[in-house]
């Protein structure tokens, strides 16, 4: 504990969430909060001693609570080009999968159907066609 301008300042250390840092008393009432750039302060007053002053919490990135998500799954779409040429997404080597192009008039030595080059394989069917609907806008 130390002084400063007056005030008591405890480190977390020497004192915990909830408990009176001048009387021990666990139960504080809690008031309003302040959100600050790396924690929240919280007002707070003991009822056993009439202390008062702000918790201080720093705030730590913890993850999500998700509530609410629109319908954007990925549909198996199949898009067509002014040639006639398919582009869709197939299994490709093992559990990869990768967008690919059925030619409907394929040039000579061309096979029917090719991996589109410019698009990586991945484990993900939905991220490949994530990335086909990209690649055909």
């Amino acid at each position: 504990m130390k002084i400063e301008n007056g005030n008591f300042d405890y480190a977390a250390d020497e004192s915990r969430s909830g408990v009176c840092p001048i009387c021990g008393h666990v139960g504080l009432e809690y008031g309003g909060s302040e959100t600050r750039d790396e924690s929240i302060d919280t007002d707070w007053k003991c009822p056993a001693c009439g202390s008062s002053g702000e918790e201080i919490d720093k705030t730590v990135f913890d993850g999500y609570i998700v509530q609410n998500v629109p319908d954007h799954t990925p549909k198996k779409r199949i898009y067509e080009d002014a040639e006639r040429n398919l582009y869709f997404v197939r299994s490709g080597i093992g559990k990869t999968y990768k967008g690919f192009c059925r030619w409907k008039k394929p040039k000579n030595g061309q096979h029917r159907e090719s991996g589109i080059r410019s698009l990586p394989y991945t484990e993900d069917r939905d991220l490949a066609q994530y990335q086909l609907d990209a690649y055909a806008v």
